[in-house]
C-alpha cells in the first residue's frame, strides 16, 4: 500500500514538474532540449497522468498482496532522474566537451561530421552566428563582423591565435556538437580562456587540418555572460 501510494505522489509530481518546466522553467529547458521541442515535454506530461489515474484505480487493490521488495524496482526507476538535478545547475560545455565532441587531428580540429548546410539566419543580439561564417564564408570576407562565443586557448594554434566556439543543437543537448572560427589577437591582448565573449574584427580565412577556417582579426574583447540560451540550432 505505501509504495503503491508513493509511486502515485512521483508520477503526480514528475507530469506536474514538466508543465512547469515548459510554463515557468524555460532558462533551464534551454540547456537540454531544442525550443521547437517543448510539446514533446507536455505529451509526457499527459502520459503521466495517464498512467497516474490507471495506477489511482488499479493499483491500491491489486497490489495489496504484492510483496513490498517485489515492487521497489519500479519504484526506483521513478527517482533516478532525481540524481540529474545536482549537476544539471553547474553543468556546461566547457573545453573538455569541445575536445571529446569535435575532431582532434595532429594540426588542429576539424568541425563535427554532423554539420548540415543550413540557411542564412540572423541573431536577435546583432551578432553573426558562427553558422553563417562557416557555411557563407565568402559573403564576409574582407568584412567586419561581431560574434558572441566561448574561447578556447589550444598550444596547437598559431601563436596569436584562439579558439572561438559554440555547440550546435539539432534535438538536445546530448546530440550538441561544437563549430568553431579562429581568433587573431595582436600581441598586447591577453585572452582568458573558458570565457565567453563579445569581439568584432575583420573576416579572413584559415587552413586548419587542410580545410579553411574563418578567422576574425581582433583588436579588443568584451567578457559578457553566458546567453539564455547558449546553443546555435
Amino acid at each position: 500500500m505505501v509504495v503503491a501510494l508513493v509511486k502515485i505522489v512521483l508520477l503526480g509530481t514528475w507530469g506536474t514538474f514538466f508543465v512547469w518546466i515548459v510554463s515557468f522553467g524555460q532558462k533551464d529547458l534551454a540547456r537540454l532540449l531544442h525550443p521547437d521541442l517543448w510539446w514533446l515535454l507536455i505529451c509526457a506530461s499527459l502520459i503521466l497522468f495517464m498512467f497516474l489515474i490507471f495506477h489511482s484505480r488499479k493499483s491500491l487493490k491489486s497490489q495489496r498482496g504484492t510483496p513490498v521488495w517485489w515492487q521497489l524496482p519500479s519504484l526506483m526507476i521513478m527517482f533516478v532522474p532525481l540524481l540529474f538535478f545536482p549537476q544539471v545547475q553547474g553543468a556546461r560545455f566547457n573545453a573538455e566537451t569541445f575536445s571529446k565532441r569535435s575532431i582532434p587531428t595532429v594540426d588542429g580540429f576539424r568541425q563535427g561530421n554532423m554539420l548540415s548546410k543550413r540557411g542564412d539566419t540572423e541573431s536577435q543580439e546583432g551578432d553573426v552566428p558562427l553558422t553563417d561564417l562557416i557555411y557563407f564564408g565568402e559573403k564576409y570576407l574582407g568584412k567586419e563582423v561581431e560574434v558572441v562565443c566561448q574561447t578556447l586557448m589550444d598550444k596547437r594554434l598559431p601563436e596569436n591565435n584562439a579558439i572561438c566556439y559554440r555547440y550546435l543543437m539539432n534535438c538536445c543537448a546530448a546530440d550538441a556538437m561544437p563549430i568553431f572560427i579562429f581568433l587573431q589577437y595582436p600581441e598586447g591582448l591577453s585572452i582568458e580562456n573558458e570565457k565567453w565573449i563579445r569581439t568584432k574584427g575583420r573576416v579572413s580565412m584559415q587552413k586548419n587540418s587542410g580545410i579553411e577556417i574563418p578567422l576574425i582579426k581582433i583588436h579588443a574583447v568584451e567578457y559578457v555572460e553566458e546567453p539564455p540560451f547558449p546553443y546555435l540550432l
